[in-house]
C-alpha cells in the first residue's frame, strides 16, 4: 500500500507513463487469472459433452476448482514478493506457467476425438500448472496499480478488476470459435498464443512503482517473514480480513 505522505503530495492524476501501462498491465493480468477462471464452463462442457465423458461431474468440476483455490490461497505469499519488489520474477513466472499450462493443455488429447483426453494430464496443464500462473498475475494485478495511483487508487483498481469480465466473455467465445474452427489441439495451441501476447504485455508493462518502499524479505522458512502479525493486532483489518474471507 501506498504511504500516507505520498497519497497527500502526490497529483491526483500520475503523470508518469509508466503508471498508465501499469494500468493497461493490471488489466491483462486480471483478464488472464479471473477471466479465464470464469472461462472455465465453456471448457467444461467440452469435457463433459466430448474430450472426458467418462469422467464425472465432481471430477471436471475439480479442474476448476485447482484454477480458483491456486488463485486466491497462494496470493498470500505472492503479496509479500511484492512488497520486496519481487514483481519481475512474479510476472515472468505467471507468463510462463499460464503460456504453458494452456499450451500442453493440447497434447492431453492426440487428435480431440471423442473421449480421448486424458483427465489427469488435463488437472495437472490447465489446473495446476495454469493456476499457479494465475497465482503470480492475481494480487499483482492491484498491488501495483494502486501505487501508481495513490489518489485515484478506488478508480485503478476498479479498471483493473474489469479484465475479469471481459476475459470472461472473451475466452469463452474466442475457444468456441476455436475449437469448432480448427479442432481442439489446434485450437487450443492458438488460444496459448492469444494468452502468452496478453500476459507478456503485462509482463513487460507492469513497471513497479519506486516510490514505495521496499519490505526485504528475511529468512524464508521464518514465518515472520510471510506473516505480519503486527497488523493481525489491529482490529479493524482483523474484522476486515475476516469479512473478505467470508464473502470469497
Amino acid at each position: 500500500m501506498s504511504s500516507p505522505i505520498a497519497s497527500t503530495t502526490a497529483p491526483a492524476w500520475p503523470r508518469s507513463w509508466k503508471a498508465y501501462a501499469a494500468l493497461v498491465s493490471g488489466f491483462f493480468m486480471m483478464f488472464n487469472c479471473w477471466g479465464m477462471v470464469n472461462a472455465y464452463g465453456a471448457f467444461m462442457g467440452l469435457y463433459d459433452e466430448h474430450l472426458l465423458t467418462r469422467s464425472t461431474d465432481l471430477q471436471l468440476s475439480l479442474i476448476g476448482a485447482t484454477e480458483c483455490f491456486l488463485l486466491l490461497f497462494p496470493s498470500v505469499f505472492a503479496g509479500r514478493l511484492l512488497d520486496a519488489r519481487r514483481h519481475y520474477y512474479l510476472g515472468f513466472a505467471g507468463f510462463l506457467l499460464l503460456f504453458l499450462g494452456f499450451f500442453l493443455l493440447s497434447f492431453t488429447s492426440r487428435q480431440g476425438l471423442k473421449d480421448q483426453g486424458n483427465y489427469g494430464l488435463v488437472w495437472l496443464t490447465s489446473g495446476l500448472m495454469a493456476g499457479f500462473g494465475m497465482t503470480c498475475f492475481f494480487t499483482y494485478s492491484s498491488h501495483n496499480v494502486i501505487q501508481w495511483f495513490p489518489r485515484k487508487r478506488y478508480i485503478a483498481a476498479g479498471i483493473t478488476s474489469t479484465g475479469a469480465g471481459v476475459g470472461g466473455i472473451i475466452y469463452p467465445l474466442t475457444f468456441k470459435f476455436l475449437i469448432a474452427s480448427y479442432g481442439f489441439p489446434t485450437g487450443v495451441r492458438i488460444l496459448s498464443s492469444i494468452v502468452a501476447g496478453t500476459t507478456l504485455v503485462a509482463f513487460v508493462l507492469g513497471t513497479p512503482c519506486v516510490d514505495v518502499p521496499r519490505r526485504q524479505l528475511g529468512r524464508m522458512f521464518d514465518a515472520s517473514t510471510w506473516i505480519d502479525k503486527q497488523a493481525l493486532r489491529s482490529r479493524s483489518y482483523t474484522i476486515y480480513v475476516v469479512a473478505v474471507w467470508h464473502s470469497m
